[in-house]
């Protein structure tokens, strides 16, 4: 068949990995080819691999300006794109900018891929009908990379069997922890997260990982995706994160006395069909909740099937970009049925 084309929305580190994947990968280039590429300053239309990984390049190397300079074309070529994949920035407070981006892509006919968590964290039910109604499919593994083993899991198992889901969902709170947990207690929190910051885990926003956001976001989508009766939205999910005064109790006492408790702590997101919360909890340290470092862990309480639980690495660029691609690849799966 021929290959499909990708329209990249977005361009940071996410989207740059993307592109030079698809543009040089032997494998990839025979099933995809990048038709666009936006960026805040606009878009441009690559006409071959090599401009695909100039464009990149040169975002790589000017630290993030526009692509103007690259002198690629901005006039689009014959043809469009069979995919459109959003790996802009989860900005939180613009969450009708996401839905919009999402709408636009289905409602021209392309399938929707989204590393991005805003439109489906807000609005998963939406997207979701839109999908159905265009007959177009939605890769989200991207919006939850570290649980998307267990969106696999759920889907396999079937409705009604899940009962509820306990959840450790952000990576950059967990090497915190782990951190102060390993250190003898000279470590403080404020350093914990300098140092967490230093290794690029922390988004550039670090409230979005300190305060429960980015847990509190794949919590809703996971939570649609196990109880999809539920509609969630971000705005349900109840969120405590790290910073306030109980939490920063807790987590004292854990770190200090945790040879003597057998304890860890953890922000733990509680999933079930009348509620989520996310908040810092303490775990026996040989629950598959007490994870270390950048791993991130579900475990799923089930009727018959007694507990499962599914741990794996959480996000990053890499990951993430793979992630997407195997999104692509069962699109691409799609049309080999039809053909």
């Amino acid at each position: 068949m021929a290959t499909l084309g990708v329209d990249i929305i977005g361009f940071g580190a996410i989207g740059r990995e993307l592109a030079k994947r698809i543009s040089t990968d032997e494998e990839l280039r025979k099933s995809f080819t990048v038709y666009s590429i936006t960026d805040s300053s606009g878009t441009v239309y690559p006409k071959s691999q090599t401009e695909v990984q100039r464009a990149a390049e040169w975002k790589t190397a000017t630290q993030g300006k526009n692509l103007d300079a690259s002198g690629i074309d901005k006039k689009p070529g014959k043809g469009s794109a069979q995919i459109g994949v959003d790996v802009t920035t989860s900005d939180y407070k613009k969450p009708e900018e996401a839905k919009k981006r999402a709408a636009e892509v289905l409602e021209s006919g392309r399938h929707f891929v989204s590393a991005n968590k805003v439109a489906l964290a807000y609005y998963y039910s939406d997207v979701m009908e839109l999908a159905r109604k265009k007959k177009l499919a939605v890769g989200y593994g991207g919006t939850i990379c570290g649980g998307v083993h267990a969106i696999s899991v759920a889907r396999r198992i079937g409705g009604g069997e899940i009962q509820s889901a306990g959840a450790v969902l952000n990576a950059s709170t967990t090497m915190i922890l782990s951190m102060l947990e390993e250190d003898e207690g000279s470590l403080s929190f404020d350093d914990a997260c300098k140092k967490a910051a230093e290794t690029g885990v922390l988004e550039k926003d670090s409230s979005i990982d300190l305060d429960g956001i980015d847990a509190g976001a794949k919590s809703a989508i996971l939570g649609n995706v196990i109880f999809p009766e539920s509609k969630y939205s971000l705005g349900d999910v109840a969120i405590r994160g790290l910073r306030d005064d109980k939490a920063q109790a807790v987590i004292k006492y854990v770190t200090q006395k945790r040879k003597e408790s057998g304890e860890k702590i953890r922000l733990v997101s509680e999933i079930t069909k009348e509620g989520i919360s996310v908040e810092p909890r303490t775990v026996p340290k040989d629950s598959p909740l007490a994870v270390p470092g950048k791993f991130n862990a579900v475990l799923f309480t089930t009727k018959t099937l007694g507990e499962i639980s599914i741990r794996n690495l959480g996000g990053g660029v890499e990951l993430t970009a793979s992630v997407i691609i195997s999104d692509m690849r069962n699109i691409e799966k799609l049309y080999d049925k039809k053909n």
